[in-house]
């Protein structure tokens, strides 16, 4: 009975330290499983950090056109208003110069010729 006792207590410490062995190997592998997924998660995060940079900078490289466009944009609104003043005051002084020719009775530049005909240049 002791020697069975003894094999007993010899086959049930043998049995723990395998079973203690495999789970320090579980252990292992999970914890070699989880460094690894926290890894990969961190790659994936600096990724997405450059991708976000470049988007940050390109947002900031399209406003500052938008700027520039909305600024040209509104010079050429600016120079077609003057062009529209200097339009109008430039038909003001014709109906003004029409007017002041048929007042005075004169058909100059109407077709009306002072120059003889004959002369050839």
């Amino acid at each position: 009975m002791v020697y069975e006792a003894l094999i007993l207590l010899l086959f049930n410490s043998s049995q723990k330290e395998q079973l203690s062995k495999r789970v320090r190997d579980m252990k292992q592998k999970h914890m070699t499983s989880l460094v690894n997924s926290i890894e990969k998660g961190c790659q994936k995060i600096k990724e997405k950090d450059v991708e976000i940079e470049n988007m940050n900078r390109k947002n900031k490289e399209l406003a500052e056109r938008i700027k520039q466009v909305a600024i040209e944009a509104q010079n050429w609104h600016y120079r077609a208003k003057y062009n529209e003043s200097v339009v109008n005051t430039l038909r003001n002084n014709l109906q003004q110069e029409i007017s002041h020719g048929v007042e005075q009775g004169l058909n100059e530049g109407f077709g009306d010729r002072e120059v003889d005909d004959d002369v050839k240049f």
